[in-house]
Order: C-alpha cells, then structure tokens, then sequence
C-alpha cells in the first residue's frame, strides 16, 4: 500500500453541470435520453407554463415568453416540503396514521391486519402480514401519483435485502456500495487488515497534528480525506455498526486533517475491504432487546473529553447504535459511564416509542 490513494479522481465521473457538459460527456447518449424523459414528465404533469416577460424584468438573449412554474419541482428550495405535505395529505385520507418518531413512517392496523410505509423521498417500501390489502393500497396510490411498482424488494439505497421467510430471517448488507467506494478511491490490491482499534493510536488524534506548513496543507487539500469520510458515515449509519467508534474519531478533523488522520482513515479502507461482504442477520421469534453502553476515559487529548457508544441487539443483530463525544469533562471512569448510559437510555426511550406506535411490543422493553 502506498502512502496516498492513487489518483482516486480519476475513478469519479462528475456528473455534467450544463447541457454541453452532457453532450460531450461518454455518456452523452445516457443523459440526453433521462433529459427527454425528465421534460416528458413535466409537461405531463403540467408543471410550468408559458407566460408574457414580466415588466421591468430584462433577460439577455431570451424571447417574450418565460416559464412560471405551477408546482414544485426537484431543486428548489421548498420542493422537498411541499412534496411531503402533498403525500401526507393523500396517505392520511387512506387512513395511515403518522409515526411522531419518524414523519415519514405510516401505519395502518384493521384487526389483525397491519401494513407499516416507509417513504425517502419518492421511493416507498410496504411491510405488512396480509397481500391483499397491500395490493389495494399500491393501486389505490396508483390513482393518486404517477408511479411503478417495483415488487419485492431486493436493494434499495444501496442497502441489499435478503429474506427467507419460511426460516423467518432477514439479512441486510451493502457489499455493493462498498465496492464502489472502494473503487472510486482507489482501494484497489490493499493489504487488508482484521482490526481497526489496534492501530488506533491515541496521539493521532491531536489537532496539534494537523499540517503546519502551506506545503502541507496544499497537499492534504487534495486529498479526498471528507469525500471518503462521508461515504463511511452513511455505511455506518445503515449496517456497519462495527464503524461506528473509529468513523466517529476520523470525522472529527475533516476540516484541516494531518497526514496521519488520513493514515486512519485508510486503515478503516483496508478493514472494509476484507470485511464488505459482513452482514447485518435477524433471526429470532422472540423479540427480546439487550442494550449495552460504554465510554473511553478521556479519550480526545485536545479537550480531555471521552467517547460514549452504545448498541442495542434484538437479540442476533444491532438494530440501533451510536458514538459521541462526551459534551462534559469528567473527572472519573465512573462519571464517564454514567454519561455513556444517560445517552444509551435515551435513545432506547425514542426507539421503544418509535416501536410502540408501529403496534410492536418487546418484551422487557
């Protein structure tokens, strides 16, 4: 392994920021036909007019007419607001109910019959124990909004989903977008490594170390170092679990990292690339949460502060998780993991609500 990514840029295609851009792009063929399609659905759907140029109003190298737009559309500011009010109304008329937990969580419960909707931003997934009334409510949301009905789920935001209901497991993973992280930065022919805490080194945490000459710094701002930071967050935030102390650590100096805050870095790189294929698996009849919290002691040099994390399994898998910095200094290791457990029994108080309102009740929970 060399001492820097190889020339990790050259693996990313930008997407083109104006219409010549995309004509001369590789795949100019590719964009000109979503940019049809695009302009297809929003002449269908009525979302601007053609109007006189308002007065006062001076627009070079332009006609009389101007577009006025009628419905929000994908870019302004306001348009992911006014798409969430628009399907809110139109679900709750159908009878879901909101999760106070989670605005974009719906359910609906008739007797023994629940069906749970789950909606990021245009895409919906539908869990429920009875087919036909979710085939009633995939046509009836048909009538209501343009839209295709993709099956079971298999992968959705890069999140892949594997089921086998006959044995009641259910596993989650995202080798596939670990895999294009890793090729887009260049991981490629790395040696890997099992551990990630083992080359942790306490004094690489220090803002002292950050670059002290221009040269330096020059250097380290061509490095991706906050690119390949943010692409483990999401990682960690969705089914790597087993990131979440050390991406904690690592985002902490993306504003001016050192040298070796990119040394971390990839070594948190060559752990994934050995480990990508790890999956999340939940295979259990009875839903028992187990909860566990613990703290570093003074962990951050700089400002003599610690580290909380915390994990909650049910019971084969973590189904929620967490690193923080500490916002108090505490004088003992006692203090530190009583800080460690306020944060953990929060977040089981919010979980075991979202929960309830979904009509699951865990046990001892």
């Amino acid at each position: 392994m060399t001492s820097d990514v190889s020339d990790p840029n050259e693996e990313v295609l930008d997407d083109p920021q104006t219409y010549e851009q995309a004509l001369e792009s590789k795949e100019s063929t590719a964009w000109l036909k979503t940019i049809q399609e695009e302009l297809d659905s929003m002449d269908k759907n009525k979302v601007w007019e053609l109007v006189e140029l308002p007065e006062g109003l001076a627009v070079k190298d332009q006609g009389e007419k101007v577009c006025r737009l009628t419905k929000a559309i994908y870019g302004l500011k306001q348009s992911p607001r006014q798409w969430f009010f628009t399907f809110h109304k139109v679900i709750t008329e159908y009878g879901f109910i909101p999760n106070l937990y989670d605005p974009c969580v719906y359910t609906q419960v008739s007797g023994g019959k629940f069906v749970i909707l789950s909606l990021y931003v245009d895409d919906i997934l539908l869990m429920r124990n009875d087919l036909d009334i979710v085939l009633r409510i995939k046509e009836w949301l048909k009538t209501q909004f343009d839209m295709k009905d993709m099956g079971e789920d298999s992968f959705i935001l890069g999140i892949k989903i594997e089921s086998d209901k006959k044995i009641k497991k259910l596993l989650l993973s995202q080798e596939r977008y670990l895999d294009n992280l890793l090729k887009r930065f260049g991981v490629i022919g790395w040696k890997t490594i099992d551990f990630i805490s083992r080359f942790i080194n306490r004094q690489v945490y220090q803002r002292k170390l950050t670059p002290s000459s221009d040269e330096k710094r020059l250097k380290m701002q061509s490095i991706p170092y906050a690119q390949v930071v943010g692409s483990l967050t999401y990682a960690m935030l969705c089914t790597r679990s087993d990131l979440g102390f050390v991406v904690n650590l690592v985002s902490r100096y993306q504003s001016n990292p050192s040298a070796l805050h990119w040394q971390a870095v990839k070594r948190i790189l060559r752990y994934l690339l050995g480990t990508k294929d790890y999956k999340l698996t939940y295979q259990t009849d009875e839903l028992v949460p187990i909860g566990y919290a613990d703290s570093n002691y003074v962990g951050g040099p700089d400002d003599r502060k610690s580290t909380s994390g915390f994990v909650f399994t049910l019971p084969d898998a973590p189904i929620s998780w967490g690193s923080k910095k500490q916002k108090c200094v505490v004088k003992t290791t006692m203090e530190a993991e009583f800080v460690s457990c306020s944060l953990a029994s929060t977040k089981s108080c919010v979980d075991q609500r979202f929960l309830r309102r979904l009509e699951i009740e865990l046990l001892g929970w």
